[in-house]
């Protein structure tokens, strides 16, 4: 398949995330039963999604995770910023996973330390869109939305950063590369042939406005995977 995004015809879009049907948050303070334990960071599990893999393992809502695959998560430090990216690895290195590996999880649940082994499964294209949007462009979509509408920046995407970036909440993906994007079905095959490619400094996106303005971004950054 070619495709005005690909110099060569394009990968089958094929690839997917990891997912285990879970959602992390910072943790702020720990308790004291998580210090007594000796830990001294975590992520606490923010949602559990029925009849997923963290769900069918047992992972509950406010479980606080202090390791993952054997690696405690004290090193990260404390602090807001500390704190963002301990939760940026974790999502990373789940997202990171093939389907069918397993995520082993250590978590403290009230004076209890728990082991979890969850199976990783593919991330369904409905979130597959939502997770590559954040991953490459730092859009933070609304999953409640069929349109693209951007409900926040990944703070620490590059485009967080860039003049005018107030101007993206709540704007509607429009095109990328001068694409046509409609929905987040047009824009799912797009960020995933924009994955499966490489890395690029930047691409084209358009975006409409909540005001009904038109905005292209010639040189829209591109995360690093």
């Amino acid at each position: 398949m070619t495709s005005p995004l690909c110099s060569r015809p394009c990968a089958p879009a094929t690839a997917r995330s990891g997912q285990v049907g879970a959602e992390v948050a910072p943790y702020g303070e720990l308790d004291d039963d998580a210090r007594a334990l000796g830990y001294q960071n975590g992520l606490r599990v923010s949602r559990v999604l029925p009849g997923r893999p963290a769900d069918a393992a047992g992972l509950r809502k406010d479980d606080l995770i202090v390791e993952a695959q054997g690696q405690r998560f004290d090193s990260f430090g404390t602090g807001p910023e500390a704190q963002l990216r301990l939760a940026n690895h974790f999502v990373s290195t789940v997202r990171g996973l093939l389907p069918g590996e397993v995520l082993n999880l250590t978590v403290v649940r009230g004076k209890d330390r728990l082991s979890f082994n969850i199976p990783v499964a593919a991330a369904p294209p409905d979130q597959q869109v939502l997770i590559d949007a954040d991953a490459l462009l730092g859009l933070r979509l609304d999953e409640s939305r069929r349109e693209p509408i951007v409900k926040d920046l990944r703070p620490d995407a590059p485009i967080s950063r860039s003049r005018g970036r107030e101007l993206l909440r709540n704007a509607r993906v429009s095109e990328i590369a001068g694409i046509p994007v409609e929905s987040r079905d047009d824009l799912g095959p797009l960020l995933t042939e924009l994955r499966q490619i490489g890395r690029f400094a930047a691409v084209q996106v358009g975006f409409v406005l909540a005001d009904g303005r038109a905005l292209r971004v010639r040189d829209f950054p591109v995360s690093p995977d």
